[in-house]
């Protein structure tokens, strides 16, 4: 009997045994810990776990986006601004809004006094602001943060039909001829200010130099032969070369406008001066990273578009996304380079 009890009691224990090892292996099933293979490496749970709170930590708006163009409609940077609003894969809407007054500088301060976050962009030349920076007009592009480069334009010097001159040669032998009687039309920018100094020092010609506000008050003067020499982006003036009312006579830009490749460029006629004309948008100073992350995102995604790409071609421009970091460094290195040239031509601030 005694052994009998005995073995009843010890199969007890075995059964009691057998389950609380199956309870162990249970939990470690359920448990949210990483669970590690021979070499060490994280189950694909765990990761992927991290990687769903890191994407729902994203920013992304939750309503209206403005983005201030800070010229008149109708001009390269609202063109432009118009087209990304029209590729841009966003969760809520992008609103172009022109400001226009002061070559830029108006719709540009309204975007600096803005709240950083991330709800308004402003449309601009990079060129520009750095220009205004040097004179000591204002210190704009240092109240915003470059979120990305997004295309090229060229730096266009043009002319009408009324002058005869269908060349840089004729509109140069002219110049040589008739100095100060040439006027020179610009929208008032200092760069394009100091990049006609240099071109016509170069060329060996003087002209006088018109300031206007903007790019459609420099077409309507050239149109009515106000002035005779209109420095515009190839953006800006290739509705009018294609109808031939505006005849392009030399690029100041590193290379040839691949949409007028029989035009050459200024150092191309013995003139050393190749200042680009990238267009790029910007936000308030101190915007979070992660609100830059997004933007910068966002632009190369639409850089990245085939259809966006032909578009941009067909008004003149070609598509360069440069980042936020990397254009950055760009606009401190042109800052830098451009500071003596300001300075001989007295624009400096």
């Amino acid at each position: 009997m005694k052994r009998l009890i005995a073995l009843l009691m010890a199969l007890c224990m075995a059964a009691s045994l057998g389950a609380c090892g199956s309870g162990q292996s249970s939990s470690a099933a359920q448990s949210s810990e990483p669970v590690q293979s021979a070499d060490g490496a994280s189950s694909s749970q765990s990761g992927s776990s991290q990687e769903t709170q890191e994407t729902a930590a994203a920013w992304q708006p939750e309503k209206p986006v403005q983005c201030i163009v800070p010229f008149a409609a109708g001009g390269g940077s609202d063109i432009l601004t118009r087209l990304i609003i029209q590729y841009a894969d966003m969760p809520t809407e992008m609103v172009a809004v022109n400001v226009d007054g002061g070559a830029g500088l108006v719709g540009g301060q309204q975007c600096a006094a803005a709240a950083p976050d991330g709800y308004t962009l402003l449309a601009h030349n990079p060129m520009n602001l750095i220009s205004q920076g040097l004179t000591g007009t204002s210190d704009l592009w240092e109240q915003l943060t470059l979120l990305a480069f997004v295309v090229d334009d060229w730096t266009m010097v043009c002319t009408n039909t009324a002058t005869g001159w269908k060349t840089a040669e004729d509109f140069i032998n002219y110049a040589k001829e008739h100095p100060g009687e040439v006027k020179w039309g610009v929208t008032g920018t200092p760069i394009i200010i100091a990049d006609s100094h240099r071109a016509m020092e170069g060329l060996g010609i003087e002209c006088t130099i018109v300031p206007y506000d903007g790019g459609n008050e420099t077409r309507t003067a050239l149109a009515g032969n106000h002035i005779q020499i209109e420095v515009a982006t190839s953006a800006d003036i290739r509705n009018d070369v294609e109808a031939g009312e505006v005849i392009p006579l030399f690029a100041i830009a590193p290379n040839r406008c691949p949409f007028m490749e029989d035009v050459p460029t200024l150092s191309e006629l013995g003139v050393p001066v190749d200042s680009g004309a990238p267009r790029a948008y910007f936000a308030p100073a101190n915007l979070p990273e992660e609100i830059v992350d997004y933007y910068d995102q966002l632009f190369k995604s639409v850089c990245e578009n085939p259809e966006f790409v032909e578009a941009c071609e067909k008004v003149g421009m070609v598509v360069q996304y440069v980042g936020a970091e990397e254009g950055a460094q760009r606009m401190n290195n042109w800052y830098e380079s451009l500071k003596p040239v300001f300075e001989k031509y007295g624009l400096s601030g």
